[in-house]
């Protein structure tokens, strides 16, 4: 009887252990997964966040943005260069798309690397006018006028320089547009003041060494620089050059060259309007000196848009092959319309000197 009752107690006694032993090893295990479950669910958590965000900037790439422009975007934000095509928009942050070359073709805008090269030759020499910054330039050889002074002065129509300079020194939120900025006489000293400047030019000689300018003198945080012609449609146009001039490159259509004068060899470059800077470039009030080599009225032409959005304070303007043509009366007429009159009181403009200067009224 002793014997049986001593067994039944090591048999309660063992179910009792092994129940323990079980409820221990459970709840073990439980705490097991609970504490390792968290980081693997913060893991997914993240990794589809990731996968969403990598989506939504992919679809992000195909809509329509206007580029901020540097007055109204102080945090650098990503901005996208919008496509008309509709293939998808060149996604740019501004602190990369300010200090660089940029260019619009059939396909929409985009960057331009290979005029932005820091090891690029050129003769180097400084600006000693109202603001004093590096500046590369051509050899007199190449280019006697402009390069030739440069070297020799410091300075290319020192007087004008200042006039847009003394204009801007008080406006630091007016942009300043140079459209013909050859080798950046202007758009240099104006960036050096510390506005900022959408500089317009043709010619790769003249882009690349205006890249380079910027580059060395740290002014790309104030300017950007478009290597297109502009006219009054999107084509394909010749550059006419002078031999030991730079300066006096002209646009020319390509029809009244010639088709036997356009080979591999030929100067031929986008032609935009100057309305389509409206696709990337959100500018409110604007200052702008236009010399393109008799090109001028065609390039208002191609502006109508352009007038209406901004507010434009200043034109200056080579008009020396307007004077008493009807090209000069098309520009006067239509700086009119868009309340720009010019400097003369003397509505004769075949009387008028080679540089004019618009200045905004208000009625």
């Amino acid at each position: 009887m002793i014997r049986d009752r001593h067994t039944l107690y090591i048999a309660i006694l063992s179910v009792l252990v092994g129940f323990i032993l079980g409820f221990l090893y459970t709840s073990s295990f439980v705490g097991f997964r609970t504490t390792n479950k968290a980081p693997l669910s913060q893991n997914v958590v993240v990794n589809r966040q990731s996968f969403e965000q990598n989506v939504k900037l992919q679809v992000n790439t195909k809509e329509k943005t206007d580029l901020k422009t540097p007055n109204n975007d102080p945090d650098h934000k990503i901005s996208k260069i919008p496509d008309p095509t509709g293939t998808g928009s060149l996604l740019l942050t501004k602190p990369e798309f300010w200090g660089t070359v940029i260019s619009r073709s059939d396909s929409g805008w985009q960057k331009v690397e290979k005029f932005c090269d820091p090891s690029a030759k050129f003769v180097r020499t400084q600006l000693r006018g109202p603001q004093q910054t590096p500046i590369h330039v051509y050899t007199p050889q190449e280019d006697q006028w402009v390069s030739g002074n440069i070297i020799r002065q410091g300075m290319w129509e020192g007087n004008l320089v200042r006039k847009i300079h003394d204009i801007l020194k008080n406006e630091p939120e007016v942009v300043f547009l140079d459209i013909g900025a050859n080798v950046g006489v202007f758009s240099l000293t104006v960036a050096k003041l510390g506005r900022y400047v959408i500089a317009v030019d043709a010619l790769d000689g003249n882009v690349a060494r205006l890249c380079r300018s910027v580059q060395d003198g740290n002014l790309g945080s104030h300017m950007t620089i478009i290597h297109n012609a502009l006219s009054y449609q999107r084509e394909k146009v010749s550059l006419g050059t002078h031999k030991k001039n730079v300066g006096g490159t002209y646009v020319k259509k390509l029809e009244k060259m010639g088709l036997d004068k356009v080979g591999q060899n030929s100067l031929v470059v986008d032609a935009i309007l100057l309305d389509d800077l409206l696709e990337i470039f959100n500018i409110k009030r604007a200052v702008i000196k236009m010399d393109v080599e008799t090109f001028e009225a065609n390039v208002l032409k191609g502006a109508e848009k352009f007038f209406k959005a901004v507010q434009v304070e200043y034109l200056l303007m080579e008009f020396v092959s307007h004077r008493g043509k009807d090209s000069g009366d098309f520009i006067v007429d239509f700086l009119k319309n868009h309340s720009l009159v010019s400097e003369y009181s003397n509505k004769n403009h075949a009387t008028w000197s080679g540089e004019v200067m618009f200045k905004r009224v208000t009625s």
